[in-house]
């Protein structure tokens, strides 16, 4: 903490690992601390001058892409949001009792993930940031959600994506990051990484994860769509698939490519799947609430991922299935 009109820092707290939300009285606030050598966290009360409080859970497994609690205004319980919290739903909200640590999955959707929520004075529920999966995940949107019913009506619907979003103390002014991501991609000889070449794409939406063919091609996924583009020009698509969003894809040899995406439309689990070289006859491989990362071994045998649920655990599953 640091005085308002200046002056030296005051540490209060070490390892926090979220950011802080008070209590509606003022007196307390609360943060995540995540355990980093496992999936679990604590979510700890303390009092505005650091000192602790209570713990409201400890190691506990919060399946999140946002570690953002908010203290609801009547002070009995935290909120955040989680993904893929039950086979049926990729969002929702986690709610936990203050005083006990009790947990209660609330709003939740096949449809969306929630990210940064804000509580909005007189209005009964939150402003978050939300990804779709009608828009492959790609965007987030600035959105009302009702509490605790999860009745979500969205404010902003373009190409943009919206953080951080903050409310004024009156309820009467959102403000939020609007950003707009334009993705390009170089390339460099290990002899000489300095002379980077920029790939002609004929796309610029967001490149999160890419790998390397046999043949020397790049394969990378992007905007629902997996691509082959050879670093001097050109590419070509495997497949496309904007429900089911594919992601993170690994060739295995020369015959197969590997890759996550939903497992199917209004499945809520993510999954990996196989197809041939040619982008025919996809094959599920995995069956998981969240599999990840896909790496094949040199002989094309194996297939090796992460399991997300299971404690980060290190699985391998046969190129057949």
């Amino acid at each position: 903490s640091a005085p308002v009109l200046g002056g030296t820092p005051k540490e209060l707290i070490k390892d926090v690992d979220s950011p802080i939300s008070f209590s509606p009285d003022a007196k307390k606030f609360v943060f995540l601390r995540e355990r980093h050598d496992t999936p679990t966290f604590d979510l700890l009360v303390a009092n505005v001058d650091g000192t602790p409080d209570h713990a409201i859970f400890t190691n506990q497994t919060l399946l999140t892409d946002s570690a953002a609690p908010v203290w609801l205004p009547d002070g009995k319980a935290v909120v955040v949001p989680v993904s893929l919290p039950t086979p049926d739903s990729i969002g929702g909200l986690a709610m936990f009792d203050v005083a006990t640590g009790k947990q209660e999955n609330v709003a939740l959707t096949a449809d969306r993930i929630y990210y940064e929520p804000v509580w909005l004075p007189g209005a009964g529920g939150l402003i978050v940031s939300a990804a779709s999966r009608q828009m492959g995940l790609l965007q987030r949107q600035l959105a009302f959600l009702s509490f605790p019913k999860g009745e979500y009506r969205m404010l902003t619907t373009d190409t943009n994506t919206y953080l951080h979003p903050s409310v004024s103390a009156d309820g009467k002014m959102i403000a939020a990051t609007e950003s707009k991501y334009i993705f390009s991609f170089d390339v460099a000889p290990t002899s000489k990484p300095d002379e980077l070449k920029t790939v002609p794409l004929n796309s610029h939406v967001n490149i999160w994860q890419w790998n390397w063919m046999p043949d020397g091609k790049l394969i990378i996924p992007q905007g629902g769509e997996i691509k082959f583009i050879d670093p001097a020009g050109g590419e070509s698509m495997l497949l496309s698939d904007k429900q089911g969003a594919p992601k993170q894809s690994a060739p295995c040899g020369t015959k197969y490519i590997v890759y996550r995406k939903f497992a199917a439309a209004g499945a809520a689990s993510l999954n990996l799947w196989r197809t041939d070289a040619s982008g025919a006859n996809p094959v599920q491989l995995t069956n998981g609430r969240n599999d990840q990362y896909p790496t094949c071994s040199p002989d094309g045998k194996w297939v090796y991922y992460l399991s997300i649920p299971d404690n980060l655990a290190l699985k391998r599953v046969s190129i057949d299935g």
